[in-house]
């Protein structure tokens, strides 16, 4: 029940939105195209992603505020699964976090054939909190840390060590890398970004605004 009491939010800060990379005028240029493409190409679909983001925000946001990590990886969602529990990848990542077995597993989900908790909004918000607070203690710097929650860390950490062994772990040395990461990996960032403009401001791009609908749930043994 802890994670469905909405924090308060008021004063907080966000380092990801005050990430340096937002005054990189090349990745601001890619972020406005995914800005675009949320108001207008997916404008078909969108408004379903935001009725489902009203019904988990409240979850998302309590699980992040209790492991202090910044409030706009509530939209990460958006962009993994448009925030349904349902969602099963082509690589069969599952989940609202769209999680692969392998990684649900190692953080203490079970994924069988009766039971595959990825779908649990609950276990699988939780264990993605925990699992991004890991990463960003790893890397340092929360745009490696979600190039390495897509791409997965071990391909992120070679790249480090191959290419950035000495260097500080900083947004910047990101984009330095960038080019080494496959092509959803480098257009992950500015897609998030584009999300968290759109969902976070629906009315102002021409959706419309939802009152929060918090998710409920009887529990039944």
């Amino acid at each position: 029940t802890d994670f469905l009491v909405p924090p308060d939010l008021t004063g907080l800060d966000d380092e990801i939105l005050s990430s340096p990379m937002l005054r990189n005028p090349e990745f601001c240029a890619e972020v406005d195209e995914w800005i675009e493409f949320w108001r207008t190409r997916s404008s078909r679909w969108f408004p379903s992603y935001l009725e489902r983001m009203a019904w988990f925000e409240e979850t998302v946001d309590s699980a992040l505020a209790a492991r202090d990590l910044p409030p706009s990886l509530r939209y990460l969602p958006v962009i993994e699964s448009g925030y349904s529990p349902g969602a099963v990848s082509v690589a069969s990542a599952v989940g609202l976090w769209q999680f692969m077995a392998p990684t649900a597993e190692s953080l203490g989900m079970e994924v069988t054939a009766l039971v595959d908790e990825r779908r649990d909004p609950l276990k699988s918000t939780e264990a993605a909190a925990a699992f991004l607070g890991e990463l960003h203690q790893e890397f340092g710097s929360w745009f490696l840390a979600l190039a390495a929650y897509n791409a997965g860390p071990g391909r992120v950490r070679r790249l480090l060590i191959r290419y950035a062994p000495l260097e500080p772990r900083t947004d910047r040395l990101y984009w330095e890398l960038r080019r080494y990461l496959p092509k959803e990996t480098r257009e992950f960032l500015p897609k998030l970004f584009g999300a968290i403009v759109v969902a976070g401001s629906p009315a102002s791009h021409g959706y419309e605004l939802l009152e929060p609908d918090p998710f409920s749930f009887d529990e039944v043994s």
